[in-house]
């Protein structure tokens, strides 16, 4: 058991080797991050090793926001404490106490593990170069993380905060699996006020990893379920590509301003070829919350139907409306003795104009052509007084039909002209061409 030296530098509460609140000793300080030591501890009690979580007090903070912040940290715990999951850390205590220092201090007491975050394995296989595993295995090695959402999810607890660091790799019989850790820490550091002004703090800390944040987390807007799919999104990201999802790719733009890029950070963006997975990551870390997949069951269920070779339904594509076709009078049914007296009308209508264009055509055939000698004659003795003979007249047309009968005209047989219909024919990808504006437009529907 260290009781100083090097295990104990930096250690921001000096607890080394003591006894914190009359049942733990400490052993080793573990980790340190923005929000809380961790400490490698034993209850004496129970004779158990346990994992010592001391949140950092805030400075500054009145009485009243102390007390606010304690309370608010005991609701949220009790609710951590309640989740039962083999592939979630167990939490067996959690109390405020005196630090040696005289500042109240919250703590958690949590399951032991051995083994390693899933951040210091990825950052290992990047030291031995690495690149990526394939998308079946890496979603196997996910899969407990996936179900221990999933199940969180169901009751309606969200975890805010989901990267490799708060994830354990375990050895088993079966091989190495995965447990997730540090579930309402995030929530329960935003929901810590700073004095004497009732808004969430802003401090140089925010309550999320900026290189694991979701676009929402950035915007200070509403999270939920569909901000830990984000986080699951850039997790199966990098177990296939072994590269950090926002990386030195955008040199020039600040981590905030890469997590907002319309051009998301899935395994294609980095030069890898992951199939039909790739479209269920990129929903999972679509930009606006209502784009992605609701909870992280829904994300399973997707990879589930992915790794068995189903396509991931997309958003169809608008289809052309036709030309709308002409419009006809309706058809009445007519009574069949009905249709024999029209049709016997309409014949007798027929012969009858029928003789009367025989007649006309026998009369003028019948009617005596003038003589030749006479017309020269006449001709001859009328050429000084009468004016030139004018041309001879045209024959008289054929009788009128009727209209039922007449043919139909040019533009009356062509039918009536149809409007010309414009296509429309939308993205086939399902999204829009132009990036929302401002998160106002990403995020206004989730509040």
């Amino acid at each position: 058991m260290p009781t100083g030296g090097a295990a104990q530098e930096g250690d921001a509460f000096a607890l080394g080797g003591m006894i914190f609140d009359g049942r733990f000793r400490i052993e080793e300080r573990i980790a340190e991050g923005g929000f809380a030591v961790v400490y490698k501890a034993c209850q004496v009690a129970l004779d158990r090793r346990v994992a010592l979580k001391i949140l950092k007090p805030r400075r500054g903070h009145d009485d009243v926001a102390r007390a606010e912040f304690r309370e608010t940290f005991a609701a949220e715990a009790r609710t951590i404490a309640r989740l039962r999951h083999p592939h979630i850390v167990d939490v067996y205590d959690f109390s405020v106490s005196a630090l040696p220092s005289g500042e109240l201090a919250a703590w958690m007491a949590l399951e032991w593990l051995e083994g390693e975050t899933l951040a210091t394995h990825l950052a290992r296989r990047r030291a031995e170069g690495l690149r990526g595993r394939a998308p079946i295995d890496a979603l196997e090695l996910v899969r407990p993380v996936l179900l221990a959402m999933a199940y969180a999810h169901k009751q309606a607890i969200v975890h805010r905060d989901i990267k490799p660091a708060n994830i354990m790799v375990t050895q088993t019989a079966h091989g190495p699996s995965l447990r997730v850790l540090d579930f309402g820490i995030a929530k329960i550091m935003a929901d810590d006020k700073a004095p004497a002004t009732g808004h969430t703090r802003t401090e140089s800390a925010p309550a999320f990893s900026p290189s694991y944040a979701a676009p929402e987390q950035v915007a200070f807007s509403r999270t939920g379920p569909w901000t830990d799919v984000h986080g699951l999104g850039l997790i199966l990201t990098e177990l296939m590509t072994d590269e950090a999802p926002f990386s030195d790719a955008h040199p020039d733009l600040h981590v905030f301003e890469q997590v907002m890029l319309k051009d998301r950070p899935t395994p294609a963006s980095k030069g890898r070829d992951v199939g039909i997975f790739e479209p269920v990551i990129a929903k999972a870390m679509a930009l606006s919350p209502k784009d992605r997949w609701k909870d992280a069951g829904e994300l399973l269920a997707a990879l589930e139907d992915a790794a068995t070779g189903k396509q991931m339904a997309l958003p169809a594509a608008p289809i052309a409306e036709a030309p709308a076709p002409p419009l006809r009078a309706p058809i009445v049914a007519v009574p069949r003795r009905r249709r024999r007296r029209a049709a016997a009308a309409l014949l007798g209508l027929v012969v009858v104009i029928g003789a009367g264009i025989g007649i006309g055509r026998a009369t003028r055939r019948a009617t005596p052509a003038p003589v030749a000698g006479a017309s020269v004659a006449a001709r001859s003795t009328s050429a000084s007084t009468s004016p030139p003979p004018s041309e001879s007249p045209r024959p008289s047309p054929p009788p009128a039909l009727p209209p039922a009968l007449a043919p139909p005209s040019p533009a009356a047989a062509s039918g009536p002209r149809r409007p010309k219909v414009k296509a429309i024919v939308g993205n086939p990808s399902g999204r829009s061409e132009k990036p929302p504006a401002t998160p106002k437009d990403l995020f206004d529907d989730i509040r």
